[in-house]
């Protein structure tokens, strides 16, 4: 969570298969259930619709039900930026997610992933950039960290993925 955007980060404590509870997001109830087993996101969903992030942008201000599985990932999926999240896609046929960011000039940045499938390529703005990420392999689950500071008020990363 920051200033911008809130960051889900679900747990079931050892033995518990399920929660629910009530969120306040944007000043309106949102029903928040977590199920399955294991310390990272397996998918999400908002309203029934699967998600790629785990960052609410500041204008998903309809959000009712947000669903959260537990469990090995599917697919990559963005867990924090400490910049507000204007737009996170993953495109399974080109194996790439686009996040798009906003923020003030020279904020030192960091955005967070996690995937089953290793990260090959990281783009800022189009530039190479993968000096900027760090890349940790956890039991076949990939932590992915990126730090760069932001050069213009919007940034766009492109972040490519093994097929």
């Amino acid at each position: 969570e920051n200033d911008w955007n809130i960051a889900l980060t679900p747990y079931l404590s050892e033995g518990q298969k399920s929660c629910e509870m009530t969120l306040t997001l944007n000043g309106k109830k949102v029903q928040y259930k977590i199920h399955g087993s294991g310390e990272y996101i397996k998918n999400i969903s908002f309203d029934g619709n699967e998600k790629c992030s785990a960052v609410i942008q500041p204008d998903d201000k309809s959000i009712k039900e947000i669903n959260v599985e537990l469990g090995m990932p599917d697919e990559p999926i963005l867990t924090y930026t400490d910049s507000q999240l204007d737009g996170c896609m993953y495109d399974d046929q080109a194996n790439e997610m686009r996040i798009e960011l906003n923020a003030f000039v020279g904020h030192d940045n960091k955005v967070k992933l996690i995937s089953p499938v290793k990260p090959i390529g990281l783009y800022i703005n189009d530039i190479n950039s993968d000096e900027g990420m760090i890349v940790k392999n956890d039991e076949g689950i990939y932590e992915i960290t990126i730090s760069f500071k932001q050069e213009a008020v919007k940034e766009v990363l492109r972040i490519a993925f093994e097929k």
